[in-house]
């Protein structure tokens, strides 16, 4: 990048988080992305593993999957890097239940 110019941060936006995801079954979660060079999708609960997906050079509409092995809250945190090396970030809750 040449000196002095401006910073260009990547954008990322929720598309589509399960409401309640069930426990054993797959609940898809999709974003979309511009300006980025990699992505990084993070969801850790409270005690448990957490689970990382990375995509590089990802563009438009990005969806992966996710199936809680236990009930409870977990957060959702999905960076983006742009090629300027600014970092955006987004979190939000997720919970995961038993099947009714």
């Amino acid at each position: 990048m040449a000196p002095g110019a401006p910073l260009v941060a990547a954008a990322v936006t929720l598309l589509h988080v399960p409401d309640r995801a069930t426990v054993g079954r797959e609940s898809e979660i999709a974003f979309s992305v511009e300006r980025s060079r990699v992505v990084s999708a993070r969801i850790a609960g409270d005690g448990a593993e957490a689970r990382e997906w990375r995509f590089v050079r990802p563009a438009g509409r990005v969806a992966f999957a996710w199936t809680p092995t236990r009930p409870g809250s977990y957060r959702l945190t999905i960076g983006a890097r742009s090629s300027g090396g600014t970092l955006t970030q987004t979190t939000i809750a997720l919970t995961a239940g038993l099947a009714p």
